[in-house]
C-alpha cells in the first residue's frame, strides 16, 4: 500500500513539474523578439517529436512520437495544442540570436527553447536531438552564441541534469548553496546540478 502510494506521489509531481515547465516556457514566448519576418515551417524535422514530452499523447521525453513518419509528423494538421505552441528557436530565430537556416535541429544535432524564471531572467535550454549531438562544431558554434549573450542550459539525450554556461555574474544570481536553482513563475524550485561541474560550455 505504502509503495503504491509512494509510486503516486512520484507521478502527480512529476506531472506537476511538466506543467511548470510547460506554463513557463509558454509565458516566456509572449515575451520573445522574433528577428526573422517570418516563422520557418519544420519540413521533415522531426527533433522535438523525439525529445519533447507531449502530455496529450502520454508520451515522455526522449522517446520517438508514434505519429513520426518519413515526411515528419503523421498528424501535422491535428497535432496535440502543447505541439502546435511550441517553437524551437530555429523556427523563430528567437531572442536576440539568429539560428541560421543551415542550424535545423535535425541537421546539426541540437535544438533550443527558452524558460524563464519568476523574474525577468531567462535561461536558454539547449537539448541534444539525437545522443552526441552537442558535439558537432555546429552545435557548438550555436550554443557558444547563446552563451554569449545569457545563461545557457545544455541537456545531453535523456539526461535530467544539464550542464549549464553563460556569463558568470549571471549565473551567480541562480546559485543557492551550490546548485543551480531556477523558479517557474508558479514559485515551483527546479534544481541543477552545481555551476563548478557544469561550467565548461560545449
Amino acid at each position: 500500500m505504502s509503495k503504491n502510494n509512494s509510486q503516486k506521489r512520484k507521478l502527480k509531481k512529476k506531472k506537476r513539474n511538466a506543467k511548470a515547465r510547460k506554463e513557463g516556457a509558454r509565458r516566456s514566448r509572449k515575451m520573445l523578439p522574433v528577428v526573422a519576418p517570418h516563422i520557418r515551417e519544420c519540413g521533415e524535422c522531426r527533433a522535438c517529436c523525439t525529445v519533447m514530452e507531449v502530455d496529450e499523447l502520454d508520451k515522455p521525453m526522449w522517446t520517438p512520437c508514434e505519429h513520426i513518419c518519413e515526411a515528419g509528423c503523421a498528424v501535422y494538421e491535428e497535432r496535440p495544442a502543447s505541439c502546435r505552441d511550441w517553437y524551437c528557436f530555429w523556427r523563430i530565430d528567437g531572442h536576440g540570436v539568429v539560428v541560421k537556416e543551415h542550424e535545423r535541429p535535425d541537421k546539426i544535432g541540437v535544438f533550443a527553447e527558452v524558460c524563464q524564471d519568476e523574474g525577468t531572467e531567462r535561461v536558454v535550454v539547449v537539448r541534444e536531438s539525437w545522443p552526441g549531438g552537442s558535439n558537432s562544431q555546429a552545435a557548438k558554434d550555436l550554443i557558444n552564441r547563446f552563451a554569449r549573450t545569457g545563461i545557457t542550459a545544455i541537456f545531453r539525450f535523456a539526461e535530467e541534469l544539464p550542464r549549464i554556461c553563460g556569463p558568470e555574474k549571471e549565473v551567480r544570481k541562480f546559485q543557492k548553496d551550490g546548485k543551480f536553482v531556477l523558479k517557474t513563475p508558479e514559485g515551483e524550485e527546479v534544481i541543477w546540478a552545481s555551476r563548478k561541474e557544469n561550467d565548461d560550455a560545449a
